[in-house]
């Protein structure tokens, strides 16, 4: 569109300066049929600026009312490297970090054992569970006066 409007300009200089001479000749001629012959050229070329005037003003108006897309796309190559120094501070907070979040899960686990492994333990005692801790149930066999089961025993 540049390239138009700029060749539109130069276009525009010569029917001017043709117009101009065309005038100051017209306006020296003497003759009627003289200044017919340079009035029919001056008229024609006044069509001819008035055409490349009018092309210039189109394109004037779409310029102004044209929009431009324009997509950023950085460049990660040309980004400087940053490079992080070591600090002491940052080890010593991802250490504490990390001790907290143990003993968290420590005390998680003795809660834990607290109140739902004794007693599940201690329930299991007290109904005589061999597997929870309780004591053994008799074998089945004979009942000796105790009321306890006994083994038969071989007496050859």
């Amino acid at each position: 569109m540049t390239e138009q409007y700029t060749d539109l300009q130069s276009r525009l200089r010569n029917p001017e300066a043709t117009g101009a001479q065309l005038q100051k000749i017209m306006e020296r001629a003497d003759k009627t049929e003289d200044v017919l012959a340079v009035y029919n050229q001056l008229s024609q070329t006044r069509g001819e600026i008035e055409q490349v005037k009018g092309r210039i003003q189109y394109l004037e108006r779409s310029a102004a009312l044209s929009s431009i897309t324009v997509d950023l796309i950085p460049d990660s190559l040309a980004q400087p490297i940053a490079v992080g120094g070591w600090r002491p501070t940052g080890a010593a907070r991802s250490a504490i970090e990390a001790l907290v979040r143990t003993l968290q899960g420590l005390a998680d686990v003795a809660i834990w054992v607290v109140l739902y492994v004794l007693p599940v333990l201690c329930s299991g005692s007290a109904s005589g569970d061999p597997v929870l801790g309780g004591a053994p149930a008799a074998p089945p066999g004979r009942t000796t006066a105790s009321g306890l089961n006994r083994l038969p025993t071989n007496s050859h």
